[in-house]
Formats: structure tokens, sequence, C-alpha cells
């Protein structure tokens, strides 16, 4: 892993931990098997370090040990580690002076910090320092290694995020996110008698947290209340915690909660539930016991990094809009067009129904940007496609294939059905010139059309004496009768005969 760019830091490839348990010799000796991230120790005792060294390398971590705040940060920048855990007792830098060197060194690309600390230390203060996450020892190993998990999630994500934000910007495709100083809307499901009164108070008036409680059961049945929200907290003291508990995964699963940020509260004396909520699919647990300002620090971490994942979403979704559609006329491109038309011949030979395939393209096209320029040129363009788009059925397809070339595509259709739909698209590009936006101008505009339907239903393809026509072919047939349009005379259709 030295060997790795450093550039994606804490991103590098990791797996969830399986159930089953596998030793180093099921495995070849040959090789590296080291498959879910890498992990740095830094504490002052060496049997400390050696303990937990031992611990995380036999849960196919890749694990490297400091003793000391300098050295972990010199051996940090060699190694790029995916996440620090970190004692609170360093002898020459206290946790907030630590936190700083890291960020100001590594800057985005600085790795979280997992602290260990004495059970009287106050987590406040750390958190508010850039920790992400305080464990009070002694600490349960299945509870590291859960946290270390939920960790290693959710900033591989954020670090995705930044680096598709940075793309799409570059490309000028993402604007910068505004960001409103607005209460976050928090819902605490309840799953006993006890309701946290004094706190939520507290969180409600000074904290910028806008919270309402409701009961589990209701929740449930009831969950259009939850999409509001931004935070779910989940609080587990009630008479059942363990059934509460896989209320977790239903929320995870259910469309209008999948992608809201879940926050379990566990009993004082339930750690062990803090490990299984994580795992379930918890963003976060906390003890009951947490102050309002500890669990108003964790509810704005969540609350900023479901709006991480929003946006990683949306460049997502943005991106794959950008890379299907025209930006010009909202039609698909070809990029769509071509896998569509494969999938649209598949049908046809499944189905023994025939479908069409046009090749459009507008008339004298080069004499409205010579005379009227470019900008009459892309609204004549942007206007023509709704015009195709609006008189072919939700089924066509209708995409810009090129300048002023579109292909459209009709599913099972006959040839009588296909030659309507030409001279309807025909009549409705020439009956009504295109006025120019701000001006009195109108342009006339017509179309040429070259329609040709599948051989796939022909008898000589059933019988196997002709193998049915590749897209590729049908649109060079669709060509063809394009250039036989316009030599004769333009805004018509033809029919190209089967070559079968």
């Amino acid at each position: 892993m030295k060997n790795s760019p450093q550039f994606y830091g804490f991103v590098k490839p990791f797996v969830n931990t399986c159930t089953a348990v596998i030793s180093p010799s099921d495995f070849p000796s040959e090789g590296r098997y080291t498959v879910q991230a890498s992990l740095l120790i830094v504490d002052n005792i060496a049997t400390n370090r050696a303990a937990l060294k031992v611990k995380l390398s036999a849960a196919w971590y890749d694990v490297s040990t400091a003793a000391t705040a300098h050295e972990a940060i010199e051996r940090a920048a060699d190694i790029m580690p995916n996440l620090i855990i970190v004692s609170n007792q360093l002898p020459d830098m206290n946790m907030a002076e630590f936190s700083a060197h890291l960020k100001s060194r590594f800057d985005r690309a600085t790795p979280p910090l997992i602290v260990l600390t004495d059970p009287m230390t106050e987590h406040e203060p750390l958190l508010r320092s850039g920790v992400e996450v305080v464990l009070s020892q002694p600490v349960d190993d299945n509870l590291l290694i859960a946290r270390i998990r939920s960790v290693l999630r959710m900033t591989a994500a954020e670090m995705e995020w930044r680096l598709r934000e940075g793309t799409s910007r570059a490309l000028g495709f993402a604007e910068p996110k505004q960001m409103f100083d607005c209460p976050i809307p928090v819902m605490c499901l309840k799953t006993g008698d006890r309701v946290l009164d004094h706190t939520l108070t507290e969180l409600n008036e000074n904290a910028g947290v806008n919270m309402n409680v409701m009961d589990m059961q209701a929740a449930m049945c009831e969950r259009n209340k939850l999409t509001a929200c931004s935070v779910i907290l989940l609080d587990l003291d009630g008479p059942a915690p363990q059934r509460a508990l896989t209320l977790v995964p239903e929320l995870r699963s259910n469309f209008a909660t999948r992608h809201k940020s879940i926050l379990v509260m566990v009993p004082t004396n339930r750690r062990d539930l803090a490990a299984q909520a994580l795992d379930l699919g918890a963003d976060d647990v906390v003890t009951r016991n947490a102050t309002a300002s500890e669990l108003s620090i964790r509810v704005q971490r969540l609350h900023k990094r479901r709006e991480i994942n929003e946006s990683l979403r949306s460049v997502i979704r943005n991106g794959a809009e950008s890379a299907l559609l025209d930006p010009l006329t909202g039609l698909y491109n070809r990029r769509y067009a071509m896998p569509h038309l494969d999938r649209v011949a598949e049908q046809s030979r499944i189905s023994g129904r025939p479908f069409a395939v046009m090749v459009a393209d507008l008339d004298h096209f080069k004499q409205v940007n010579d005379w009227h320029g470019h900008d009459a040129g892309d609204q004549v363009l942007t206007e023509c496609a709704q015009r195709l788009k609006q008189n072919m059925r939700a089924v066509d397809l209708v995409a810009r294939i090129g300048g002023e070339e579109f292909l459209i595509v009709m599913p099972a259709t006959e040839r009588a059905a296909a030659r309507q739909a030409a001279l309807r698209l025909c009549r409705k590009i020439a009956e009504t010139p295109i006025t120019l936006p701000g001006t009195d101008k109108k342009i006339d505009v017509t179309i040429s059309i070259g329609l040709v339907l599948s051989n796939g239903v022909s008898a000589d393809v059933a019988s196997g004496m002709l193998p049915p026509e590749s897209p590729d072919t049908l649109i060079s047939r669709a060509d063809r009768a394009l250039y036989r349009a316009k030599e004769m005379g333009r805004n018509r259709f033809i029919i190209e005969r089967s070559a079968a």
C-alpha cells in the first residue's frame, strides 16, 4: 500500500468483515491478503500497541504502529492510513494539537481519528477537536471493529463525493451548494416510557435542532411522518431493546427512510447493543447518559454527512443524465440510442413483431445558421426536437445523433403505422414556422426522413435463410432512404425496401 498514490488517501478498497472465521492458513503462503484497510495505531505503551495490532491484523487490516504523535504524523505521511486509532495519553501532544497537526499536514486527506480514553474523560471536547469517535476503555473488541467499519464507510463516501464533485466542477456541471442555517429536523423514536425531556428541550433551545418525539409503533405504521426529518434518533430505553434494534434494518430497507441518518441511543448498561446497531446499519451510537452538547455534535455531523451523501447521489444522477442526454435539446444522444436500438431489435426477434427506424434531418439547416446566426439555429433545433418528441408515442425513442440529425425508433410497429408517423412528423415540422424569441422573425423549417422496417419477421429470416439485420445495417438503409428524400426535393419521407 505504500506505492498507492497519496491523493486517494483513505479510500482504498475495503470489505465488510465476514461472519465466518478464516485463518491465514486457509490461504496460500505467497502474497498479501490484507484486503480491508490500512490502520495506524498510536500509543506510547508498547504492550497496548502490540495487543491491538494482533486483534486488528486478525480482522484482515493492514496495521502499522507509532509511539508518539510526531512519529505518527511522519508514519501517516509514509503509509497514508485509512484510519488512525490513538490513545488520549500521548507524551508529546494533546489530542487537539495532534488533530490540528494532521489537518495542517494532510488537509482534506486527513485520516479520521478514533480515540481510546479512560472512562472519566469527557467526550465533547475531543469531538469538537475533530475526533471522529471516542471510545472509553476497556473497549469491547466487537464494538471497536464495528466502529472501524462504520467510520471507513462514511469517510469513503465523503471522499468519493469530493472526487466526483471536483470532476463535475472542472467540467462546468456542478455549482457550489448553498448552505442555509436552519434547525436540523430530528425525529426521536421512543421504545419505552422514559423520555429525555431535559436533554431534548436543551437540544431544541440551544443546539440548532428541531426535535420531535414519536412512539416506535406509531412510526412503523406511519413512516411517511419520518420523511421530513434528517436524523432519526432511536432510543432503546425500553423493555425489549434487542427487539427494538431490529427497527434499524427496517428503516434502512424502507424507501422513505433508507437514506436517513440513524443515531441509536443505547442504555448505559447495555453497551453490547452498540456494535450490533452499527452492523445493522446505524450511522452512529451514543449512550443514554450523553450530554445535550455531545448529542448536538453527533446530530450535526450526521446531518452534514447526509447532505454529502445526497450530493453524491445527485452528482451521480446528474452525471448519468449528462452522459446520456443532449444538453441542447434534452433528447437522448447517440450514446444512449445505439444500445437502446440493440434492445429493441432483440425484443423484435423474441416477439416476432417488426420495428421501425427513421433517420430525420432538417432541410437547409446550414442556411439557418448562416443567415440568422447560431443562436437562432439552436432555437430551431430545440423547437423541432420538441415537436418530434410530442408527436411520437411514449414508447418510441427520439434521439439527436448529429448536428441536425435525429434517430427515431418505433418498437412493435407495422409498416402502415410507421408510414403514418413519418408523414405526421413532416407535417408538424413544416406547418408552423418557428418564431425566434424576442423578435417577430419567423423561420420556415422542413424535415426529410428515411424510414426502414426490420426484417426480423420475414419468412427468409424465420426459416434461417437470412440473418436478422443489425441495428447498424438498419441505420445505413435509413440513411440511404434519407439521401433519396433529399434528392427528390426534401420535406418528405422515403421508405427503404427491405434488404431481404
